[in-house]
């Protein structure tokens, strides 16, 4: 192989390896064939019949014309005593080999998309017509006890999640369906030299599947992306925020005639032009004029009760009146209004900041959040202030009566985010109709449609290679223009000897590039998110907002006024409440979901490739055959697991993301406040509301603390658990299709393999011979199949083609030439040695 070198399982020997083209003979086979020894045969099985000495015939043997070997399973033989391993007879077909019948399954899936589809039309059409919408698109089910109503939206939320769960699972069923590459493709590769990825994740693939397939899997997995922003929001729940009136007045103001609303104070202010954008509300000031007729029955609060029971927005729900100590109606040009505003006026979060006006640094730096930690710590007199004009000394306030927040909390949905989600699930279950459409009548491998079969899990591919083996020459390198063009990762035969490894970590069965550049990712979602919380909670600090562990474990995962962003100006004007703003809020506040998502992908692709290193190696061990596990079992086969991994670790896994996925939630979300006005029978305001979004800081640290366990959790299993016995580097190829190829090269008596339960070992035949070694290593039923493989003796084994040295190659070799000498003329000869072994190999054949 001019350009490449090869990297053996075992140590390559002086002589030539490889296998015939034609069929081969079993050596030691009980019969000999030709009619002198079935005449002999049949002699001996009478005397035998005769003598009642069946004990020494096995029944693991052929009838009818075919010659018996009895050292092989037959489907022929077995199946008069045990029908269901015939799949052709009727028993066979039971209950459990039809729910595991990929077509049983892709109508399953189909039910299920079909079905979500179906709620999510008749849903959207029925909330419309019961719960109107207003002019966001916005629909409300009721207001009414803020827990009774959290308890119902998460009940909802759970629902919401197993349903979307289920229906993204069609999805992905259909996306290992259409990703896994058939036998047609996975031939095609090897013709080029190169091998395709069988039972793990793999973009590898794409080249060689068919472009329709490419197509529809790329649309498969882009629908449940859109899908990750807006389902979980299609439902939510709003906090309530009362639009309070509040009036600066003189110290005698009730003794004057200064009727407001005919007088209109603060019609003639400089500033009012400039106040915030509501649109007409803005201009609404009959909620400040009217305190003037409720201040007789308006209760008494002194200034520091008064500023600490309006400093907490979500509490306080009534009008206020603030008497200044040190201002008169004649010191103030003949008007007892010194001030009037309404707190839904500007976002509700910052509605609180006049309360701290007067004790504000002038560095805007220094700028803090208005906490009722520091109000109880303002000196004598409360003092209001307003920049360029006067302070304002608080004498004491009167206060209407607080409605109840607690029973205005409202549950929601959006028909805006419905339909999306509705559109997202047509266009997902036409996709999934489409795959099975095409793949409903592929039930398996004995289907007339068997070269288009996509191979989902390694027993799928070494079922197709077992009942069909190709037997090339490039396997055992006949031919070395062939062998010349093999790709780096191409596994074909060669004779060596047998190395075992004692012990190997399931760290070793993924490659170093794949641990690297998951983990780089890892780190980079890991670096992000934190970066923003340690930014976060070092501004909650600097404007004043108790970060220590007690205080942020009191606050839970409810939203801090101070914790509120309203920046999207993107997606319209912050702090209104618009459509596009609620669906930009949405956008951003899920968008950690989707991080997530990605990073979910290289986590599982680790996990998958360790667990089927050691579905691989269970045919090494002597413990007794295995079965297959495919995707549509037939005969003695398993069917593949339903998560595509052991449920020993996909429900851990499927666990720890749901648990994830809810913290992430919990610590980025949307915040939507309904606004009503002042007092008992506040009445709704929905011009007031306001779409937002919030952090909670337990939330965020707690989805971090969980993500950081996972990550440690991945090469602490990989540490911990071990592959015992195995040749050098055999745990990395059992997804590698050339390898289950050149495996694969079972004796032709073994005609039924692909049905019984098979293990890995040598088996033995008259080419073994000529090629001077002690026989190949194959899957077969052979009940004398060798295990017990001698270390030094010649074997036709696996080799992996490797690229000789690259780039980074001669930088470690320089590396090691100059810091490491020894090491390098060490391995040096080692290679060279390997490489005499090898020309030798391929001359003696």
């Amino acid at each position: 192989m001019s350009s490449k070198s090869i990297a053996t399982f075992a140590a390559v020997e002086d002589n030539g390896a490889g296998h015939g083209d034609g069929a081969s003979e079993i050596r030691g086979s009980p019969l000999a064939t030709g009619r002198n020894q079935v005449e002999q045969s049949a002699a001996t099985q009478s005397q035998e019949d005769e003598a009642e000495a069946d004990e020494g015939t096995s029944l693991l043997a052929e009838s009818g014309a075919h010659i018996s070997h009895g050292r092989f399973a037959s489907k022929d033989m077995l199946k008069q005593y045990i029908p269901e391993l015939d799949p052709e007879h009727p028993r066979a077909v039971t209950l459990r080999v039809k729910m595991a019948k990929r077509s049983t399954m892709l109508n399953l899936q189909l039910s299920i998309a079909l079905l979500v589809v179906v709620i999510n039309i008749v849903l959207i059409i029925a909330l419309i017509h019961n719960y109107p919408l207003d002019f966001r698109g916005v629909g409300t089910f009721s207001y009414g006890n803020c827990s009774t109503l959290s308890t119902i939206n998460s009940a909802i939320h759970v629902a919401l999640n197993i349903v979307s769960s289920l229906f993204l699972g069609a999805g992905n069923y259909c996306m290992q369906i259409l990703v896994a590459p058939s036998r047609a493709e996975i031939d095609k590769a090897h013709a080029e030299g190169r091998y395709l990825e069988i039972g793990v994740p793999s973009i590898k693939n794409l080249r060689y599947i068919q472009r329709r397939r490419v197509l529809i899997w790329i649309l498969i997995g882009f629908f449940p992306t859109l899908l990750h922003f807006f389902w979980n929001s299609a439902i939510f729940t709003s906090l309530p925020v009362a639009a309070i009136p509040r009036a600066v007045v003189t110290n005698d103001f009730l003794r004057v005639d200064d009727p407001w609303n005919v007088t209109d104070p603060l019609g003639h202010r400089e500033w009012w032009k400039f106040a915030p954008g509501y649109g007409e509300a803005s201009h609404n000031k009959s909620l400040i004029y009217s305190l003037q007729q409720q201040a007789p029955t308006m209760s008494y609060l002194g200034a520091r009760e008064c500023a600490e029971h309006y400093v907490n927005p979500l509490t306080a729900s009534s009008g206020v009146i603030v008497v200044a100590r040190n201002m008169t109606y004649q010191q103030y040009n003949r008007s007892s209004l010194l001030d009037g505003w309404v707190s839904a006026w500007e976002p509700w979060s910052d509605s609180t900041g006049w309360i701290c006006s007067a004790y504000q640094d002038a560095d805007i730096l220094k700028w803090r959040f208005c906490t009722k930690a520091w109000v109880e710590q303002f000196p004598e007199p409360w003092v209001l202030l307003w920049p360029g004009q006067w302070e304002v000394e608080v004498d004491y306030c009167l206060a209407g009566e607080d409605g109840d927040n607690e029973q205005r909390c409202g549950l929601h949905y959006s028909a805006h985010i419905l339909g999306i989600v509705c559109a997202c699930t047509f266009a997902e279950a036409c996709l999934v109709f489409t795959v099975w459409f095409r793949h409903r009548y592929n039930r398996g491998a004995e289907s007339d449609v068997g070269e288009q079969r996509t191979m989902v899990t390694i027993g799928d591919a070494i079922h197709s290679y077992l009942k069909r083996p190709c037997r090339s020459k490039e396997d055992t390198g006949h031919d070395e223009a062939i062998s010349a063009k093999l790709r780096p990762g191409y596994v074909i035969a060669c004779k060596g000897s047998w190395n075992i490894e004692a012990r190997v970590s399931w760290l070793r069965a993924v490659s170093n590039s794949i641990w690297i550049i998951s983990y780089a990712f890892f780190a980079i979602g890991i670096a992000i998110p934190s970066a923003a919380v340690a930014s976060s909670l070092m501004h909650l600090s600097r404007v004043g907002v108790d970060i220590s562990p007690s205080a942020i474990w009191q606050q839970g995962f409810k939203p801090h006024p101070a914790a509120v962003s309203r920046d999207l100006r993107s997606f319209g004007a912050a702090g209104t409440g618009t459509t596009s703003t609620l669906l930009g809020h949405v956008l951003v506040s899920n968008s950690p979901q989707m991080l997530m998502s990605f990073l979910y992908l290289f986590y599982n692709n680790i996990l998958t490739r360790q667990v089927v290193a050691d579905e691989w190696l269970r045919f090494l061990r002597k413990d007794g055959k295995k079965p297959l596990r495919v995707s549509s079992p037939v005969g003695m086969q398993r069917s593949s697991y339903f998560l595509s991994l052991p449920f020993k670790y996909s429900i851990p896994l499927l666990g720890l993301s749901t648990v994830l996925h809810w913290l992430i939630s919990q610590s980025l979300f949307l915040v939507q406040s309904s606004a009503f006005g002042p007092g008992v029978q506040g009445e709704r305001l929905p011009v007031y509301d306001m779409s937002a979004r919030g952090y909670s800081p337990l939330g965020c640290l707690m989805a971090l603390a969980l993500a950081f366990l996972m990550i440690l959790l991945l090469p602490l299993n990989g540490v911990l658990r071990n592959y015992e016995n195995i040749p050098l580097g055999f745990q990395r190829i059992g997804h590698n299709s050339s390898a289950i190829k050149a495996l694969c090269q079972q004796p032709e008596e073994d005609r039924d393999a692909h049905l019984f339960p098979i293990s890995i070992g040598i088996v033995e035949n008259d080419q073994d011979m000529v090629l001077r070694c002690e026989g190949r290593l194959t899957f077969s039923t052979d009940i004398k199949l060798n295990q017990s493989i001698q270390p030094g003796k010649l074997y036709l084994l696996p080799i992996i083609v490797t690229r000789s040295a690259g780039r980074w190659r001669r930088v470690k070799i320089a590396f090691d030439v100059v810091f490491r000498p020894r090491r390098f003329v060490t391995s040096s000869l080692i290679q060279l040695s390997q490489l005499r072994r090898e020309k030798g190999n391929l001359d003696s054949i």
